[in-house]
Parts: structure tokens; sequence; C-alpha cells
């Protein structure tokens, strides 16, 4: 098991604290929780722990990627974690029905314009984390699950976004 460094439990902690339903509100205080980090600090091993954390409470969590080389490493960190994830490229050809998914953003974003049941398998995640969410590769899937959500009154989809900037946690409330 990877132990987080001081810091990378400190944003752990404020992202869970932020994605903590609001008992007044009964739904999350923050829809979209961002954290921005330089690069080499371990983004991807936050992402890998708190994607242990989701799927261990049976929380569906999909990994956006833009690039193979980025994707590639997710896995790397999900497996050297216990995780076995599904992948999603342009040579996957079959719906994964896994608990935990990586995918690539721009395929993600062409079988949703083509296909309903691969946008109702978008919309069956709990959580979706964008790594680099400063991308725009990014942008059809997220506005997809947004704007359809909102539309089917679905519950709220709680998206956390990584990115490669400077080192601290944003919040914005919804």
């Amino acid at each position: 098991m990877i132990q987080p460094r001081a810091y990378q439990s400190e944003i752990l902690a404020t992202t869970r604290q932020a994605m903590q339903p609001d008992p007044e509100k009964g739904r999350p205080a923050y829809k979209r929780v961002a954290i921005q980090s330089v690069q080499g600090s371990g983004k991807s091993v936050l992402a890998a722990m708190i994607a242990v954390g989701a799927t261990n409470k049976g929380t569906r969590c999909l990994i956006l990627s833009h690039r193979d080389k980025i994707m590639e490493q997710n896995v790397e960190k999900m497996e050297s974690l216990g995780l076995k994830p599904a992948t999603v490229s342009r040579t996957t050809k079959s719906i994964p029905t896994a608990v935990l998914c990586i995918a690539m953003s721009q395929t993600v974003g062409s079988r949703i314009s083509r296909d309903k049941k691969w946008a109702e398998w978008l919309r069956s995640f709990d959580l979706i984390v964008a790594d680099e969410c400063h991308r725009g590769e990014h942008d059809q899937v997220l506005n997809s699950v947004y704007t359809t959500t909102a539309l089917l009154r679905a519950q709220a989809q709680k998206s956390l976004s990584n990115s490669a900037s400077s080192c601290h946690l944003e919040t914005l409330p919804l």
C-alpha cells in the first residue's frame, strides 16, 4: 500500500470534506472539486487513493485521460493499489461493467455521440476524475454528463479533476 505524503493526506482530507453531503441541502456542498498541483507531486497517486476509497464503498468511478501514456500511468497506479480497472481506448469494443474504469476522453466522446448505450454507461458513474482537466479533450464528455444528468434529474455527478498547475485546492459551490 502506498502511503501518502503529508501534503497529499491534507489534500485527500479536504477533498473528502468538500464532497460530503451537506445535511441542510441533502447533497454535496460542492459538485465539482479541482485539485491543482505541480508536476511530480503525485496527482495520479491521489486519484488512485480516491478511487480505492470510492470503489471500496461500491461507488462507480471513471478516470478520464487525454493521452495513452497518462492512461497507462493511471492503470499502473491503480494496479499498484490492488485495483483491477477496465480500460476504454480506441481498441475497446464492448462496454465495460467494472466498478472502476480508466478511459480515453476522445474515445468516450466519440462513442457517446454515436451510441445511447455508451451515454448510459457514462451516466452510470458516481465519481468522475478528469486527469489534466484543463485539457479541452474532456469537455465533450464532462458537458454530456452534466447536461444529460440535469435533464434527467438524476443524482448529481461528483467530479474530481486533476491538473498540473500551482499547488492548491479549490472548491466551487453548486
